[in-house]
């Protein structure tokens, strides 16, 4: 996981932090859909959003945003099905902060959005954009766009 080593940017308080992505029961899963474009974003944009504080000055906090695609480009969309090609870093509801020891462990979970949707991420805030996500923190590749 990505809490194997300390994050040094998020303070010494909230230095550990754990991300998920919620992919719908029925999302298909084998090792020969790893290669699958269709499936195998939602690995490639997890491991790009834990490996991203560890490579370069990226802050993982509540209402972060990571591009899908090549470092510098403008981000691609996840499958040619999908405006969506980004995610938006949300704090988990379902699995609270856990204190041990001197650290705590923080858990995130990753929201995929469009480019229209950052706009309105940083205009109104994560909190009020979840409030009006129907699908709220499960990918749904089909659904309905905030803008």
């Amino acid at each position: 996981g990505m809490s194997g080593a300390p994050l040094e940017q998020i303070g010494e308080d909230y230095k550990y932090a754990e991300l998920m992505i919620k992919l719908p029961a029925e999302w298909k899963i084998s090792k020969e859909l790893l290669t699958n474009p269709e499936y195998n974003w939602a690995m490639k944009i997890l491991r790009k959003s834990a490996y991203s504080p560890h490579l370069e000055n990226f802050k993982i906090e509540e209402g972060a945003i990571i591009p899908f695609g090549k470092e510098g480009e403008p981000p691609t969309t996840f499958t040619p099905n999908t405006k969506l090609s980004s995610v938006l870093l949300i704090r988990s509801k379902e699995l609270q902060e856990i204190k041990y020891s001197i650290n705590t462990m923080t858990y995130y979970t990753l929201v995929p959005i469009s480019a229209e949707e950052e706009k309105l991420v940083k205009e109104i805030g994560t909190e009020k954009f979840m409030e009006m996500l129907d699908s709220k923190d499960v990918v749904d590749l089909n659904r309905k766009l905030l803008v």
